[in-house]
């Protein structure tokens, strides 16, 4: 299985591994400014929480294959699997996201609304990923031995890095109604 640290299509873009700390990583502080050149930190905050989002969905999927609640597997009933379905889908939609942006900042775009839109949807899909982790795993899922709850909360820390999403959200909309229509 290949992990967002081993895949590398485009030049210059660091990709954390899985087991990411946004409280070891560095990032810049800041927004986006339409007038200023894009940070090499920004696609690693687009891409940071995608890694965190699959480390937690891994931790999910294989503590839902063991755990077993009324006589069955706990991975067996749909309120369990397809959250964590869609944690997949939504994680997969950010990683192409930035991927996309990654491409056009190595083709020397701006790619500001491009950047906003996967930083701003990639946090929200790896917190979200990872709130439905700390679900699976229960009470569990709440203590210190899963590390899912420190794993939220580096991502609440990425989530203001760059920009938060309202800015990012602001920047998308001042680019559409600039004409900047490319999606």
């Amino acid at each position: 299985m290949q992990t967002a640290a081993s895949v590398s299509i485009t030049q210059n873009v660091p990709c954390p591994p899985p087991n990411w700390n946004a409280r070891k990583f560095p990032v810049s502080r800041g927004s986006i400014r339409p007038e200023a050149p894009p940070r090499k930190s920004q696609p690693s905050t687009t891409m940071a929480p995608i890694s965190q989002g699959r480390w937690a969905l891994e931790m999910a999927l294989d503590h839902a294959k063991q755990r077993e609640a009324f006589g069955a597997k706990i991975s067996e009933y749909q309120g369990v699997s397809f959250p964590l379905a869609e944690s997949a889908t939504e994680l997969h939609a950010a990683h192409l996201m930035g991927l996309n942006a990654a491409t056009l900042l190595d083709r020397g775009d701006k790619a500001l609304k491009e950047l906003s839109m996967a930083k701003a949807y990639s946090v929200q899909a790896g917190l979200r990923a990872v709130d439905r982790a700390i679900q699976t795993h229960g009470g569990m899922g709440l203590t210190n031995e899963v590390g899912l709850v420190h794993a939220w909360q580096d991502l609440r820390i990425v989530n203001i890095a760059d920009g938060t999403n309202e800015i990012l959200t602001r920047m998308i909309a001042q680019r559409l109604l600039a004409g900047d229509l490319d999606l």
